[in-house]
């Protein structure tokens, strides 16, 4: 089985505060079957992606953010 990047990257589920929403919640199988067929491997190897509605920050990147209390966080 491939490893995909949200085993490594457990928090993109794990503390995303849409996991608590009643309509389709964030889990780790709903990011994996959502960008598989928005960003398939093949697609975006090599490339750079610029993430609207970037929510949480990573050690390093790019993102727009409209709502103050996820750029705030995207900070820390």
């Amino acid at each position: 089985m491939n490893k995909l990047a949200f085993d490594d990257f457990p928090a993109f589920y794990t503390e995303d505060n849409r996991r608590n929403r009643g309509f389709n919640p964030v889990s780790k199988s709903f990011l994996e079957t959502k960008f598989s067929v928005l960003l398939p491997a093949d697609v975006v190897k090599d490339k750079h992606v610029l993430d609207l509605g970037s929510c949480y920050g990573a050690a390093s990147y790019t993102g727009i953010e409209v709502q103050e209390i996820y750029a705030q966080q995207s900070q820390h």
